[in-house]
């Protein structure tokens, strides 16, 4: 049975879709879509070959995440370029490249006859570097199994915004350790994050509220005071916190009702990140010394301790507050304080060893390069990415003499 004619023929019934339409959205002949569904050709079905014609199709038929990867798999697309590499790397077989990428033989043998396919960047990473593919054949490979913007995201050179994708994140582990550690318990600490610009604290929270397993941090809520000016606005942030606990709104939502409502709701371990307070204390912003009351009776141990507040600032809490005239008592309870300062070197050389695998670079690794990196950056994660980044880029686009990408390295900094 023709199982990709199989699958393009239900999705076009579940949309009421003719053959013709289809072909006339994507381009192509008639001919084409009509040989596609010809459920006889068993034996050598005609399939679209083409990631760009296939990746159209899905759209164009509306398939959710699983049906896509299974629209994938059936075209044979990612078997048969897995094939072809395999054959231009001296015929290399299927035993061996699971061997050699360290998987289960039968996993490599059910990607070749076409009946799954890897749901994770790093085993075809793992194959692109054992085959020798470039990197136009490497991107190949990715897309497809629909994953070429999902894993070219996962370079841990990140420029000029905060890492979202956990994968992406090096470091920190003393610092997760400790914050993971004051909320494996009642009551839950209260806890601060200070640091100079581009030292990662807002991916910090991020990659925080993005761990669901193996920690408490079940119901998180990032509030982001310097990005989102919305949060600046008490009323706006009021709701905003109480949508995002899935708490019934009261009417009307003043401060008094909102306090009322969480305490009557607050059953199980609760994380609010306020991310920058120190904008959240500017003088355009209208939160109040009663909203910070508000915020500090709320974390009250009588309550139960299962309210905690993570905040990020360039200086101490009680400093912030001081410079902006604050008075509030909730500036007093962060009794843990945690700086983030360079990356351990251990940390740092980790970064740049994924960056240099992820990118591919042809030639011998440049032991020196990365060592001026780690030396110019001082291992701050900003500076780090940032001369990472450029160094690859200069190595595949631009120019490769050493004084020359040095100094349009350092001309970003």
């Amino acid at each position: 049975m023709n199982d990709f004619a199989f699958l393009l023929q239900k999705h076009l019934d579940n949309l009421d879709l003719k053959p013709n339409q289809l072909a006339e959205r994507l381009g192509i002949p008639q001919d084409t879509v009509d040989a596609w569904l010809d459920n006889k050709k068993t034996q050598c079905p005609q399939r679209p070959n083409n990631y760009h014609i296939i990746k159209q199709c899905v759209e164009t038929l509306e398939l959710k995440v699983h049906d896509r990867r299974e629209f994938f798999k059936a075209t044979g697309l990612f078997a048969h370029r897995l094939k072809q590499y395999m054959r231009s790397a001296h015929h290399i077989t299927a035993n061996k490249l699971a061997d050699m990428i360290d998987m289960n033989r039968k996993t490599v043998g059910e990607w070749l006859n076409e009946s799954s396919l890897p749901g994770y960047c790093d085993a075809l990473f793992k194959c692109a570097e054992v085959l020798s593919l470039s990197m136009t054949e490497r991107d190949k490979l990715l897309e497809a199994v629909d994953l070429l913007e999902k894993c070219q995201k996962l370079s841990p050179c990140v420029v000029g915004k905060p890492i979202t994708e956990p994968q992406q994140f090096f470091g920190r582990q003393y610092e997760i350790k400790r914050i993971l550690n004051q909320w494996s318990q009642f009551p839950l600490q209260n806890i601060a994050i200070i640091g100079g610009k581009g030292s990662g604290k807002t991916s910090l929270l991020y990659y925080l509220g993005s761990q669901n397993k193996g920690n408490p941090l079940d119901k998180c809520v990032y509030v982001d005071f310097k990005l989102d000016p919305r949060m600046r606005d008490k009323q706006h942030l009021l709701l905003y916190l109480l949508n995002q606990l899935d708490i019934p709104i009261p009417e009307p939502c003043d401060l008094l009702r909102f306090m009322d409502t969480v305490t009557e709701h607050l059953h199980t371990p609760t994380f609010i990140f306020l991310d920058d307070i120190d904008v959240g204390l500017e003088e355009a912003s209208n939160l109040d010394r009663p909203f910070w009351d508000g915020l500090r009776a709320l974390s009250s141990h009588r309550r139960g301790g299962k309210l905690a507040f993570l905040m990020t600032s360039r200086k101490k809490p009680w400093e912030v507050a001081q410079d902006f005239g604050n008075s509030s008592p909730f500036f007093n309870i962060f009794g843990h304080v945690l700086t983030l300062g360079p990356l351990l070197e251990e940390e740092a050389r980790e970064l740049l060893k994924t960056a240099e695998r992820l990118a591919l670079l042809s030639g011998e690794h440049d032991a020196e390069a990365w060592e001026w990196i780690l030396e110019k950056s001082q291992r701050l994660p900003m500076l780090l990415q940032i001369l990472a980044d450029c160094y690859i880029k200069a190595m595949k686009y631009g120019e490769p003499a050493p004084d020359k990408w040095r100094e349009e390295c350092l001309n970003l900094l």
